[in-house]
């Protein structure tokens, strides 16, 4: 007791006084700034009746030398009462750490929370052992939330195998399954070279571009993009060569045709 809380022998000593213990630590200042003998007892009373509260009590202090101190105090049968102090300090500082790294964690997880929902392209994030850790909004609209695909803890391989069906029941086709497993495993392939593109049909007239990149963790991160723009330009610009390739050679034909009309007619 003495160590803990800094006091004189001679009044923490065997057959010391638990009030004059209490006042020793009143005059001090150690539960407040005192400017009287009268505020000093007021001081004392308050602390002994907080200490023998019928079912015990329990707080804890900073002491004058910076250390954190837990009193426990708890009534005995015999009318006294058992005092247990403990020096919690480094447990109040592990405490605070811990605290402090969880808010920095939950901070960086609100900031990626944020600019994953702000994508217009579908993020997934996948972990060292190939498990989906993290996903947006649009991750989930493009694979219709299907479980296999979506849910925290899948599979690169499960979701990709059943990525691949939903593109045949989408369009409702019998699932081809070589074909399913074969382009399954290119996604496979892809995510862990960690480069190159795959281009598929996500309706009618739209297509989606998956790209993939590796971590620094040794993970994944699967990208998204509707390209359907990009496709729709591609196939009008196919139809403009095709139409001018078509008049170029009706031009070309007529203008044969009046070569050999004129060289005819020349002859003749």
């Amino acid at each position: 007791v003495n160590e803990f809380l800094r006091l004189d022998p001679g009044v923490a000593g065997p057959g010391a006084s638990g009030l004059d213990v209490v006042r020793l630590q009143a005059r001090r200042g150690d539960f407040g700034p005192v400017a009287s003998e009268a505020e000093i007892e007021q001081k004392v009373a308050e602390r002994v009746a907080m200490m023998r509260k019928p079912g015990g009590t329990r707080y804890e202090r900073r002491t004058a030398t910076g250390q954190i101190i837990e009193f426990n105090f708890r009534p005995i049968p015999d009318g006294g009462m058992l005092a247990i102090y403990r020096d919690i300090t480094q447990l109040k500082e592990q405490q605070a750490a811990t605290e402090a790294a969880r808010n920095r964690a939950e901070a960086a997880q609100g900031l990626l929370d944020d600019a994953l929902a702000s994508m217009d392209s579908g993020i997934g994030i996948w972990d060292a052992n190939e498990r989906l850790i993290q996903s947006n909004g649009a991750y989930r609209a493009i694979n219709r939330n299907i479980p296999e695909i979506v849910q925290p803890g899948t599979t690169l391989e499960v979701a990709a195998r059943a990525a691949m069906r939903a593109q045949y029941e989408m369009v409702d086709r019998p699932v081809q399954e070589e074909e399913a497993e074969r382009m399954a495993r290119l996604i496979v392939d892809q995510h862990r070279r960690g480069d190159g593109a795959l281009e598929f049909p996500y309706g009618p007239q739209t297509w989606q571009r998956l790209t993939a990149a590796r971590t620094k963790s040794g993970g994944y991160v699967s990208q998204f993009t509707d390209i359907s723009e990009l496709r729709h330009r591609e196939r009008d610009l196919r139809r403009e060569r095709d139409l001018a390739k078509a008049a170029q050679d009706e031009a070309e034909a007529a203008n044969q045709a009046k070569s050999t009309f004129l060289a005819t007619m020349s002859h003749e």
